[in-house]
């Protein structure tokens, strides 16, 4: 994975380092979303230590 499409080539190999289950997948890019507007890095790192997204969808 990762080195195929030009704005991520740069990046190298690509490692999952989190992974959870939603039951709709409205639900899913929800937090999705919110995931990515978190600027910081230790509420991620939380997340992925916790091993799951403790957010209201």
């Amino acid at each position: 994975m990762g080195g195929h499409t030009p704005s991520t080539k740069r990046l190298g190999k690509v490692e999952l380092v989190f992974s959870q289950q939603f039951s709709t997948l409205a639900e899913a890019r929800k937090v999705e979303r919110r995931l990515k507007m978190l600027k910081r890095k230790d509420y991620l790192e939380k997340i992925i230590r916790d091993g799951e997204v403790k957010m209201r969808p």
